[in-house]
């Protein structure tokens, strides 16, 4: 019996070892496994969307229609942290992601409190 709890620990000891030799040389893929897997991510109104394409954000697109109140929007941009203009009626943010960055642009015009329209467009900012 003690023989066998000897032998337990030594394969639980052994495997232990073997996980950290795989760790060890597997670091550099683990961290950027991790980063891609962790990273900032687009808000999901816009996670649809392709590059370059501003009619391919269609969640956006339904969202925010003609007749929506600019606040709604307004309110939605500062709480997927983009830093609004609301003068010139655009709002930017970078998406620092792996193995690519975004950037998110969305620019609008309105008339008496309520959108005319609004367009979300997404870009590469940089890969590695």
């Amino acid at each position: 019996m003690a023989q066998r709890k000897l032998g337990r620990r030594w394969f639980l000891a052994a495997g232990l070892a073997g996980g950290l030799v795989l760790v060890a040389f597997n670091l550099d893929a683990l961290i950027l496994g991790a980063a891609v897997l962790f990273g900032d991510k687009r808000p999901a109104l816009l996670r649809d969307a392709r590059w370059d394409e501003p009619d391919s954000a269609k969640q956006f697109n339904k969202r925010f229609v003609a007749g929506t109140e600019e606040a709604l929007l307004v309110d939605w941009l500062q709480n997927n942290r983009f830093a609004v203009d609301q003068t010139q009626r655009r709002a930017d943010r970078l998406v620092e992601s792996l193995p690519c960055g975004e950037l998110v642009e969305v620019s609008w015009q309105a008339r008496e409190g309520k959108l005319l329209d609004a367009a979300a467009t997404v870009a590469e900012a940089g890969c590695l």
